[in-house]
């Protein structure tokens, strides 16, 4: 038995696996992947690299630790978990330390958990959106407000979340065009806010049709209802539906908030005992990856406290 299981390498599991194995804890991360969201870069023409933060090198030396280090992870896909009597029980299928058969599954067990499985962009599904990712089109603009100085930027979505990005985003950008769904989730007052800024154009009453560009995404197609299109220019774009928390697998173990984001405490712990969260999937309420790599951190060093009170 391990001492404990992290699901998911994005910045929170790749932070919580390096101190885990600071603290000599017998780690196991598993997930699909090394990275997580932030193997999803976004690119713009005539943007400087001095002007980038880039999130993958934030997380680089966390990842290298894990990366070295092949008896402490394992790539493949969680199926579920079980806890019971101070053991968590993780079954997995595919992937590295587990038979080459296509399939092949079995089971991981700790005696604590952390759930870092982040939370994953709702794409539009519209023609040009998978063409153009990467390439002036994302799906977090405040992750790149900084370079979008004096640029027309065009932001989609739904909730309360796209309605304050936007209002960061016109202390920044020269112009930002916000189409807001219909069917949406605002604070009352957003028209108000938003009718306070000069430099933010409000749409409402159409949809995103198609993305439209040559090497980089250069315009958004809107139509209404009736079939009337409005192409929208611009430097940027972000597609902005409100996120889906990946906390299906422990859903019924721990306790999550309306929107399907696992509850924790000021130190990570869930309401389930050797069960902690961290990083997008929790209610922390910040989608950054600094947040991401401390909220890890934190966990990390909870796990190794619940830990030791128990040896």
């Amino acid at each position: 038995m391990h001492d404990l299981l992290i699901l998911g390498a994005g910045p929170a599991g790749l932070a919580a696996a390096s101190y885990a194995l600071r603290k000599h804890l017998d780690v196991q991360l598993v997930a699909r992947d090394l990275g997580g969201k932030t193997n999803l870069r976004v690119e713009f023409p005539d943007t400087q690299a001095h002007q980038v933060l880039r999130a993958h090198e934030l997380v680089h030396g966390f990842r290298n630790t894990v990366e070295y280090l092949s008896h402490a992870h394992t790539i493949a896909s969680a199926k579920s978990v079980t806890a019971h009597a101070g053991q968590v029980d993780l079954e997995i299928t595919g992937g590295t330390g587990v038979t080459g058969e296509a399939g092949a599954s079995r089971t991981l067990s700790a005696r604590c958990l952390i759930v870092a499985t982040g939370a994953r962009p709702r794409p539009l599904r519209v023609p040009g959106e998978t063409e153009f990712f990467g390439k002036a089109l994302g799906y977090s603009s405040i992750s790149y407000s900084h370079i979008l100085a004096g640029r027309r930027v065009f932001l989609v979505g739904d909730s309360q979340r796209t309605v304050d990005d936007a209002r960061e985003l016109a202390w920044q950008a020269q112009e930002v065009v916000l189409l807001l769904h219909h069917a949406g989730r605002y604070e009352s007052l957003y028209r108000e806010q938003l009718a306070e800024l000069d430099n933010v154009t409000l749409i409402e009453g159409m949809q995103v049709s198609e993305f439209r560009g040559g090497d980089y995404c250069e315009a958004a197609v809107l139509t209404d209802p009736e079939g009337s299109e409005e192409v929208i220019e611009a430097d940027a774009f972000f597609v902005q539906l409100q996120p889906e928390p990946q906390s299906a697998l422990v859903s019924e173990m721990v306790e999550t908030d309306p929107e399907g984001r696992i509850v924790v405490d000021m130190r990570n712990r869930t309401t389930r005992p050797g069960v902690f969260a961290a990083g997008d999937v929790t209610n922390v309420g910040f989608e950054q990856i600094l947040i991401a790599l401390g909220e890890g951190s934190k966990a990390a060093l909870s796990a190794y406290q619940y830990l030791m009170h128990r040896r």
